[in-house]
């Protein structure tokens, strides 16, 4: 499928569309608006002491990481939410708790980030803090009472040193001072201040001795792989969570334009009904020869509807004279002026088509002679308002002149004037007449091989054109077209005939090895004409009349010639 064709079908269902983006863009800012602001607060826990470590080895490291993912399931287990809901006094049950929480464990490193999600901005900060808390308080790695007695008496005791050491170091500074002064110093004053110093330094010295075996304590009790501690503690949040109502709406709008595009295009694939020119000739790879739009309604009579008659300049009658002219225009190629008009199936505007057709010709000053063949559901005698009481059926009870005798002028020939009438000038009608009980085998006589071929060689007939049953259900138009040697042409109703039984009907009637001339799409939309219809018949269009003859062979007018030449051009624009 071309750009083209992608853009046709969007054109050809923007307002359904636009529709759908509208309701998932109200549906997404109603539900926005609807949900709870929920503030999210967030605690950084370290596992593992190795960062403490000037040389962790790669076993820390990795054991850390791993201790990581465990804690990162221990912090939403029950006991641990319980206990923080009991701390806090929080009105929320450790059940509903669990899904407000959400762990993370940052990406190659022992960081757990824990994270809760509440409705109340100081309670979710709270909340994250105490569990942080109690996963510390409920987690193996925490110390003992013995343990961290030892701690603590540890800490005091290098507190205390660094006390004393402090207080030393100041006292051997101040005797270097008075060592390094300028005055002079009696000798034995000297050498006592000299002994002070040096039993200061032993002091320093044993004091800086124990301190270090107390640092050794403190880092043998701190220094585990499973420990825990808290290296970031949850703020309370200033900003809402989640998705704003106005996201979650712009959000809605794209989900509904684009679903709504890919329904569309989902639908035009599985869609087996043809509706486009374009999709004629991709499908059966026959010429379009006229896309008829839709006109009136159904609530018209048929006479109503013979838009070439009433309104020859309207747009719709100009399609029909379009069509005229490609026919008669192949007639002076083919030499041929009998054309039989089938379809698919029945309501698919056959008669209608060909009815307007016919006068279209015959207001081009044309002999036309319009059969009605459809013996079966015969229409030509309502859409003219004519009697049916006779008709072809009549006509092929009685024997046909000799071809070559004076008589086949049809003028002249009393039984024929009987059985046809003249609605419009230059317009013929052979009704249906009285319906046989085989219609088949009526059309296929050797009767009615005679009379046709009186009126192909009739010098007063320009063109014959034959309403025939739908060719899928019957075979008439085949047999027809096979005796009489007259081209074939399809009428399809668009969004009607689908495209499996617009291909059938095309194989049965080459089955016939019958000249298929193109195809008539008939009932158009419009809109999927494009801008070139709208545009092209809005200026309007004079009738070409009074075709030229030459040897008994069709002459296009100069217009119609004209505007054949403007429709291959467009067609290949």
């Amino acid at each position: 499928m071309e750009l083209s064709e992608y853009l046709r079908i969007l054109r050809k269902r923007v307002w359904l569309i636009l529709l759908v983006a509208v309701l998932m863009g109200g549906a997404a800012y109603a539900y926005g608006v609807s949900q709870k602001r929920m503030y999210t607060a967030s605690v950084m826990i370290s596992v593992g002491g190795y960062i403490q470590s000037p040389n962790p080895n790669a076993t820390e490291i990795r054991t850390g990481v791993e201790l990581a993912q465990t804690y990162a399931i221990l912090a939403k287990t029950y006991d641990i939410l319980k206990a923080a809901v009991d701390n806090t006094n929080a009105t929320v049950p450790p059940e509903e708790l669990q899904t407000m929480v959400m762990t993370q464990v940052v990406t190659n490193t022992s960081l757990l980030r824990m994270s809760v999600t509440y409705d109340d901005p100081v309670m979710a900060a709270v909340l994250a803090n105490e569990i942080a808390r109690q996963l510390i308080l409920n987690s193996p790695s925490n110390l003992t009472p013995e343990q961290q007695n030892q701690l603590d008496q540890a800490n005091a005791v290098i507190a205390r040193l660094s006390d004393q050491l402090e207080k030393l170091n100041a006292q051997v500074a101040a005797i270097d001072r008075q060592l390094e002064a300028d005055v002079v110093i009696d000798e034995g004053v000297r050498q006592q201040l000299l002994t002070q110093k040096s039993g200061l330094i032993e002091q320093i010295n044993l004091a800086t001795a124990n301190q270090a075996q107390f640092f050794a304590i403190v880092s043998d009790l701190q220094e585990r792989s499973n420990s825990l501690e808290i290296i970031e503690l949850a703020r309370v949040p200033t900003q809402p969570s989640g998705t704003s109502p106005i996201t979650l709406t712009v959000f809605g709008v794209i989900v509904g334009l684009v679903g709504a595009a890919g329904l569309a295009m989902l639908w035009e694939v599985l869609d087996d009904v043809i509706r486009l020119p374009e999709e004629v000739t991709e499908v059966l790879a026959m010429p379009v020869l006229a896309s008829i739009p839709r006109f009136g309604s159904r609530r018209m009579g048929y006479h109503s509807r013979l838009v070439t008659l009433d309104n020859p300049r309207d747009p719709v009658a100009e399609r029909y004279l379009s069509l005229r002219s490609k026919l008669l225009f192949a007639a002076s190629r083919h030499a041929s002026k009998s054309y039989v008009f089938t379809s698919s199936g029945l309501r698919e505007g056959k008669s209608l088509t060909i009815a307007n057709l016919a006068v279209a010709m015959a207001m081009a000053d044309l002999n036309v002679l319009l059969i009605d063949c459809d013996l079966r559901q015969p229409k030509q005698h309502q859409i003219f308002g004519l009697h049916n009481d006779l008709g072809l059926t009549a006509l092929l009870t009685v024997e046909p002149p000799v071809l070559g005798d004076y008589e086949n002028r049809l003028e002249m020939l009393q039984d024929f004037n009987e059985c046809v009438q003249e609605p419009v000038k230059g317009l013929r009608v052979l009704t249906s007449g009285e319906i046989p009980h085989k219609p088949a085998e009526t059309l296929g006589s050797i009767a009615m091989q005679r009379w046709v071929q009186v009126f192909q060689n009739a010098d007063d007939v320009d063109v014959i054109l034959f309403d025939t049953p739908p060719a899928l259900a019957m075979s008439d138009a085949a047999v027809l077209a096979a005796t009489t040697g007259a081209p074939i042409v399809l009428v399809i109703r668009a969004g009607k005939t689908r495209r499996k039984i617009a291909q059938e009907t095309l194989e049965q009637l080459r089955q016939f090895e019958v000249d298929l001339r193109g195809v008539v799409l008939n009932y158009v939309k419009p809109r999927d004409l494009g801008a070139e219809y709208r545009m092209y018949y809005s200026s309007g269009y004079t009738i070409p009349t009074n075709p030229l003859r030459q040897n008994g062979n069709l002459e296009l007018t100069p217009a119609d010639r004209q505007r054949i030449a403007v429709e291959e051009h467009e067609q290949e624009q």
